[in-house]
C-alpha cells in the first residue's frame, strides 16, 4: 500500500494511503513490467511503471529500466552469435530476388465498383518427389 503526505488548503496535514501503485519515479503507475521471471507466480516481473519510465521493445509490452538493459544485452548476445555463425542479419533488407513474385492483372470491375487493378491469385509452386 501506497501512502502520501498531503497538504490541506487550511495549511493542515493528512496521509492518504491507497492501493494504486507508483513508478519508481513517483508517478502513479498504469503499466508493468512484461520481462520474463520463471520463478514469479505471474511469469513476469510486473513492476510498476508509468508512460514516462516505460521502455517498449515491442507493441503491448513494456519493460523497467533494469529489464530494458538485460535485453540490450541479449540483443547484442544473439547478434553476436548471428555474425559469429555466418548466418544473415535478422532483418536484412530484402532484395528484389528475395522479394515474391505476385502477379497483377488490369480487371475491368462492374459498373459501381472500384477500378482498381486486383492482383491475381498466386499458384502455389508444386514440387515433385
Amino acid at each position: 500500500m501506497t501512502c502520501e503526505h498531503v497538504t490541506l488548503p487550511d495549511g493542515g496535514h493528512a496521509i492518504v494511503c491507497s492501493s494504486r501503485k507508483r513508478c519508481a519515479c513517483g508517478r502513479p503507475a498504469t503499466l508493468l513490467c512484461d520481462w520474463i521471471v520463471p520463478n514469479r507466480k505471474s511469469g513476469t516481473c510486473d513492476a510498476p511503471l508509468c508512460r514516462c519510465c516505460t521502455m517498449s521493445p515491442a507493441k503491448d509490452k513494456d519493460l523497467c529500466p533494469t529489464h530494458w538493459q538485460a535485453y540490450q544485452v541479449w540483443l547484442a548476445d544473439r547478434a553476436a552469435r548471428r555474425a559469429s555463425s555466418g548466418g544473415a542479419p535478422e532483418c536484412a533488407p530484402l532484395t528484389d530476388l528475395d522479394a515474391p513474385a505476385v502477379a497483377t492483372a488490369d480487371v475491368s470491375a462492374p459498373e459501381g465498383r472500384s477500378s482498381k487493378p486486383a492482383l491475381a491469385a498466386a499458384k502455389p509452386e508444386t514440387v515433385s518427389p
